[in-house]
């Protein structure tokens, strides 16, 4: 069988047909260490996980919005995860080449559109999330998502800055194990997504 090269003559076939390029290597460092610290580069994580085929990867780019959507679980995501890829359509396929060409107000979060030139493939919803996050001597991670920034939570009393987090996970916490670690930051992740509907006309 002869195979057929990969200059698309039509821009509906540079959309449509799958990359020719296997994951590129860009894509592979954004896989294996993704950022999430502003809303295109976290975009950039899910592209990057979606070009490569990536369950996992493109599973930690969600809000939890997003994951409800799924059921909430790796797991259940896995199993359902081609419902999505066949709704986002060309942008599997271009997922690597895809740039960001603007943005407009959600509600809450920012739109980011992505396309290829002009053109919008896909548009992500993108909403910044707060989480805390506590590290045990044994290496077991205890967090959970919070309401609001972290200087929300933060207390100044004479030269002590104090840290107020009430969460029932907390109760978790092993009683004989010991925090060696503590992160309270927030992310960009993705809420939701929409794929322009084609004119028919």
């Amino acid at each position: 069988m002869k195979r057929l090269g990969c200059t698309p003559f039509l821009w509906i076939a540079l959309l449509s047909a799958p990359a020719c390029q296997t994951c590129p290597p860009s894509s592979q460092i954004l896989v294996a260490a993704p950022d999430f610290h502003s809303a295109e580069q976290a975009g950039r994580s899910f592209f990057a996980a979606l070009g490569c085929d990536d369950g996992r990867a493109e599973y930690l780019a969600f809000g939890e919005p997003l994951k409800e959507r799924y059921g909430a679980t790796l797991d259940l995501y896995l199993l359902g995860r081609q419902d999505l890829r066949k709704e986002l359509g060309p942008a599997v396929g271009q997922a690597w080449r895809l740039e960001p060409i603007g943005t407009t107000q959600g509600e809450p979060g920012q739109w980011v559109h992505w396309g290829l030139g002009k053109r919008v493939v896909v548009s992500l919803l993108m909403q910044e999330q707060h989480y805390f996050e506590f590290r045990e001597d044994d290496g077991r991670l205890v967090g959970a998502p919070l309401n609001g920034p972290a200087s929300t939570l933060l207390r100044k009393e004479g030269r002590s800055m104090l840290l107020e987090i009430n969460d029932p996970i907390l109760r978790s916490l092993g009683d004989g194990s010991r925090v060696v670690g503590l992160t309270v930051a927030s992310e960009w992740k993705i809420a939701d997504y929409r794929v322009p509907v084609e004119d028919e006309n």
